[in-house]
């Protein structure tokens, strides 16, 4: 036979009850408990990585935008010093002289 024990609630101003429950049920019922306090604990711990995880993604694509912006900023610089490059080419010719406008070596990087 299984043993039982016995659970009573005394409200304020009102009746006690008394409950007897299994130790079978009390099992049960702790090992359900135990289960759900485990799930809400896996389930905090993956929202606070997903969270994580989005905001590392918000701080990129921001990242890209502006890597975009200074990407256009560039292309179109170097398309105004190409136009440069073109009418001076153009003006030092109509002079008769000739543009070399080559980097020398070695002095690329400076």
């Amino acid at each position: 036979m299984s043993r039982r024990v016995s659970i009573m609630i005394v409200p304020q101003g009102g009746h006690p009850l008394r409950y007897n429950v299994s130790t079978l049920w009390l099992k049960i019922a702790a090992g359900i408990a135990g289960v759900i306090v485990l799930l809400i604990i896996i389930s905090v711990i993956s929202s606070a990585r997903l969270f994580s995880k989005a905001m590392e993604r918000d701080r990129l694509v921001g990242e890209n935008e502006r890597l975009r912006a200074e990407n256009r900023r560039i292309v179109a610089l170097s398309q105004e010093v190409e136009q440069n490059r073109k009418s001076l080419e153009r003006i030092v010719k109509s002079l008769g002289g000739k543009l070399d406008l080559e980097v020398p070596e070695g002095e690329e990087s400076q």
